[in-house]
């Protein structure tokens, strides 16, 4: 699955009520600003997605990311591959401002440069869940 314009969003959910559970699984994801864009939601599942992230200026117009949480809570990513092909700045997963319980099990990043990045502000900090996490870079010449 890639958008329909290269460098925009794939799969949009949440940002209006949405009911849950809601899950995402076994596919590819390619040519996309964001692959995953999540808003405002609990109970998201996605499972088994290969995220090839291969997508060029000027088409994207920010850092290309797989998954994409905002206030988003109790929901988990697993069994998951970040693939970077050509850009430099690539994010697997961003989660800004969540309420906690989240969780990434047994995913994959391969030539990401941020492969996972949590952003809080709510205070005590809400738990997250990070398990059997795999970190490869390419070898070089």
């Amino acid at each position: 699955m890639g958008g329909l314009t290269p460098g925009s969003y794939c799969i949009i959910v949440g940002g209006a009520p949405v009911s849950s559970p809601i899950t995402i699984k076994n596919g590819t994801i390619q040519n996309f600003n964001y692959g995953i864009d999540a808003n405002n939601l609990t109970n998201l599942t996605v499972n088994k997605i290969n995220f090839l992230i291969n997508i060029l200026r000027p088409f994207a117009q920010s850092s290309p990311m797989g998954v994409e949480f905002q206030n988003v809570s109790a929901s988990i990513i697993s069994n998951c591959v970040f693939t970077n092909y050509y850009y430099n700045e690539a994010v697997g997963i961003s989660d800004t401002n969540s309420n906690g319980g989240n969780r990434y099990s047994n995913d994959s990043f391969v030539d990401v440069q941020t492969p996972l990045a949590i952003s809080i502000t709510e205070f005590p900090k809400p738990n997250f869940l990070i398990k059997d996490a795999q970190f490869d870079a390419s070898e070089t010449p």
